[in-house]
């Protein structure tokens, strides 16, 4: 599921009020990266209108369409990429 644009700001406001978390901004970044790295959260992010949520799992926004065409940009480098290596095995 896409997650809210600006979902970053959130998190810092978050964590700025629940000093008690443990979890640094650092630590939530590298999570979003995986995260936001995986096939199958691009492939969500691919449709212009699809829901974007935020830290509560609530609707907030949605897919805008140069998003989900440069989701799609990523998808497709990686398939070329995954295809090109696969050949070289073949050799």
């Amino acid at each position: 599921m896409p997650l809210k644009s600006g979902i970053l700001q959130d998190v810092e406001k978050y964590l700025a009020d629940n000093p008690d978390v443990d979890l640094t901004i650092e630590e939530w970044n590298c999570a979003v990266q995986v995260m936001t790295f995986r096939w199958q959260y691009l492939q969500n992010c691919t449709v212009p209108g699809a829901t974007r949520y935020d830290l509560y799992g609530k609707p907030a926004g949605t897919v805008k369409k140069a998003h989900a065409t440069y989701a799609q940009l990523v998808l497709d480098a990686r398939k070329k990429a995954s295809e090109k290596k696969q050949l070289k095995r073949k050799g």
